[in-house]
């Protein structure tokens, strides 16, 4: 699932997930001479840019991909998602258990980061 960094809420949990996960030298990141809001100042579009390439090529999984990619020949409704609510087995679901969205929705939400 993409998701658009050129929305300040959307940059941050992009930036953030990107520096907690950083395994490279400071001096190999994009954002290097980005790091702070000091340096971002006039450079907010590089900024963004660095971060955009950076969620594109390390984008999250979704409940529906992990389901389909643990379970393939799972039967999907006409909107490419299972016709059960993720919440019956044991998922979280967007309305917190109140099933008012459709369970599509709640298939196509980015699960939560698992910390081992």
């Amino acid at each position: 699932m993409k998701i658009d960094c050129s929305i300040t809420e959307n940059y941050l949990k992009e930036k953030r997930r990107m520096t907690d996960c950083c395994s490279i030298d400071c001096r190999e990141c994009g954002l290097a001479n980005l790091c702070n809001w000091e340096d971002i100042k006039g450079n907010e579009k590089d900024a963004v840019d660095v971060v955009q390439a950076w969620s594109d090529a390390h984008p999250q999984k979704t409940y529906l991909e992990d389901l389909k990619e643990k379970y393939p020949n799972v039967k999907l409704g006409n909107l490419g998602a299972p016709k059960f609510c993720p919440n019956l087995i044991g998922l979280k679901n967007i309305s917190g258990g109140n099933c008012i969205n459709s369970c599509d929705d709640c298939w196509n939400q980015i699960m939560e980061e698992q910390n081992a």
